[in-house]
């Protein structure tokens, strides 16, 4: 009899997996999707403060390449333009 439970615990178990399925595709691609346009973000402000200002501190890079907020990053890259120098533009980090 307990082996019964058992079998009956892992089968509802299986089933729970198989029918959750979609909903945790759906959620990973949503997680997946948000990560990528951070990423390509940060890389936006990267390109960007390299071609303005050629080099970049790895304190600053490490910076950018922590934050994950799609909105603070537009933000950070319209404050490229704004910044006249790498220093007024790592105040605004």
């Amino acid at each position: 009899m307990e082996r019964d439970y058992e079998i009956l615990r892992e089968t509802i178990n299986k089933i729970v997996e198989v029918e959750s399925m979609p909903t945790m595709l759906e959620k990973w691609t949503a997680e997946r999707k948000s990560v990528w346009k951070a990423e390509a973000r940060q890389g936006m402000v990267l390109t960007a403060l390299r071609k303005k200002f050629e080099q970049i501190p790895p304190e600053i890079e490490e910076s950018v390449l922590g934050m994950s907020d799609e909105i603070a990053l537009k933000s950070l890259l319209e404050h490229v333009f704004d910044s006249e120098t790498l220093d007024e533009f790592a105040e605004g980090l």
